[in-house]
């Protein structure tokens, strides 16, 4: 099951809804973690842009929720709009909302993406690799160590390689629960599967045995075999 809504438009198509928020991180005095609201809203839209994306649609409009300081709600609407041209997308139309009546303490943004994507059949592999690109990271984590999490531009990568059938970007859940629900059970590792990843600071593919070469390359120490038939690698290790 996908972090997402998906209708029916016509014959041809249909919409996809995503949804993210932050809670708490901020400069407010009611914030746990001290960032900037531009962070803040692109950390949120970053987790349902890739969502969106990995489910092969495009977005055609969002909405978002500046619950924080009024005057910062430009601050806010940038940091979308960097967030979306990050993964290569301008001028999308949308609207927002924002708490006028009461003085607010605690920083929350929320947004939902509205995307458009082509009916097509799933193709599968019969013997897939379960990769993991990026590590599960939360709260303070995140800032500290940006290196360990997979950036826009490799996402875009990841999304165009080949051998590519399904990616699952990883929230509170954590990796194990992830994979669970393709009833796979993953091999052992370093790194702690049963973790929160925070704002989808990695990512799940499952892919063609064919195309782990081409995405060690692309990811060298970043990309971690979770459950394969991956032949002469060592399974549930990183490789550089």
């Amino acid at each position: 099951m996908r972090d997402a809504v998906i209708i029916d438009l016509d014959s041809e198509h249909e919409l996809v809804i995503t949804t993210d928020g932050c809670t708490g991180i901020g400069n407010l005095e009611g914030d746990l973690f001290p960032l900037e609201i531009e962070e803040v809203a692109w950390t949120a839209c970053k987790v349902a842009l890739m969502e969106l994306i990995s489910l092969g649609a495009r977005p055609v409009g969002y909405a978002f929720n500046h619950i924080a300081d009024l005057a910062d709600h430009n601050k806010t609407e940038a940091g979308i709009e960097k967030c979306l041209n990050d993964f290569g997308f301008i001028d999308i139309p949308h609207i927002s909302s924002s708490e006028k009546n009461f003085k607010v303490h605690q920083t929350t943004i929320t947004i939902a993406l509205t995307g458009v994507r082509e009916k097509r059949e799933k193709t599968k592999c019969s013997n897939p690799v379960y990769v993991l690109i990026g590590e599960p990271l939360v709260g303070m984590e995140v800032l500290e160590n940006p290196e360990k999490m997979i950036l826009p531009e490799e996402f875009i990568r990841l999304k165009k390689a080949e051998g590519i059938y399904e990616i699952i970007p990883v929230g509170s859940h954590g990796v194990e629960w992830e994979l669970s629900q393709f009833g796979v059970k993953p091999l052992e590792t370093v790194i702690d599967l049963k973790k929160s990843a925070g704002p989808a600071t990695c990512v799940i593919a499952e892919v063609c045995p064919a195309s782990i070469d081409g995405l060690r390359e692309i990811f060298g120490r970043k990309l971690t075999i979770l459950s394969s038939e991956c032949g002469p690698f060592r399974e549930g290790e990183s490789y550089a």
